[in-house]
């Protein structure tokens, strides 16, 4: 089960990194919502929120951006899931801490919930 989960979380980075909509489209739930903060500033995003802002960017992996990320923390008990992201190097500047919440629902895990914070 834990395999399951870094392979949903893998494809968030590659997703993330490459700036592939459809990939990231994926593996959050249709009802996922993304909160947190960059530097002071709050911010929430539905999932189609986050998708468009992603499709309205230039990718890091197109600006050759050296993305790095650790996960830091994953536990999964039944069908829940938490894992704990640290990214480095996001757009060459931000250095995040995010927290997933993963939901297995219908045989397959999705991210249902991220928290994110600049460190």
């Amino acid at each position: 089960m834990v395999e399951d989960v870094k392979k949903v979380i893998a494809k968030y980075v590659d997703g993330a990194y490459r700036g592939d909509v459809a990939l990231l489209k994926s593996v959050f739930a249709e009802e996922a919502v993304l909160r947190g903060f960059k530097n002071d500033e709050y911010d929430v995003m539905t999932r189609e929120s986050y998708l468009n802002r992603v499709a309205n960017r230039p990718s890091m992996e197109s600006l050759k951006h050296n993305f790095k990320t650790e996960i830091e923390f994953i536990r999964v008990t039944g069908n829940i899931a938490t894992v704990i992201l640290k990214e480095t190097g996001f757009y060459a500047v931000y250095q995040y801490e995010d927290v997933f919440q993963l939901l297995k629902k219908d045989g397959e895990w999705k991210i249902y919930g991220k928290l994110f914070t600049t460190v």
